[in-house]
């Protein structure tokens, strides 16, 4: 299987921007006020490093996910021997033979 690296670096950003909008606009002060946050307290952060390391993580993440959610990876192989798996759809609703 083949690895696409540009889809899985874009993926790594989804969690990064759902971050920023849920934390910034919409429950950024509550979620300070929650936390005990000031911001001031969160101003002496080194924000590139927090980045960097959220980034990596969500890579993680993302790179996890992919082999998860591909259909090729050993799921087809693992149910195939499972009751009722390979039947027909025919069998079951005839709808499908008017298609």
């Amino acid at each position: 299987m083949e690895m696409n690296f540009y889809v899985l670096f874009l993926a790594a950003l989804v969690p990064m921007i759902i971050g920023f909008v849920c934390y910034d606009p919409l429950f950024g002060n509550a979620w300070m006020k929650e936390m005990g946050f000031t911001k001031e307290s969160l101003a002496g952060t080194n924000m590139f490093k927090i980045l960097i390391i959220s980034y990596v993580f969500s890579l993680f993440i993302a790179s996890f996910l992919m082999f998860v959610v591909i259909h090729q990876s050993g799921i087809y192989s693992t149910l195939a021997g499972e009751l009722g798996f390979m039947r027909k759809p025919e069998k079951d609703l005839p709808f499908f033979k008017t298609l």
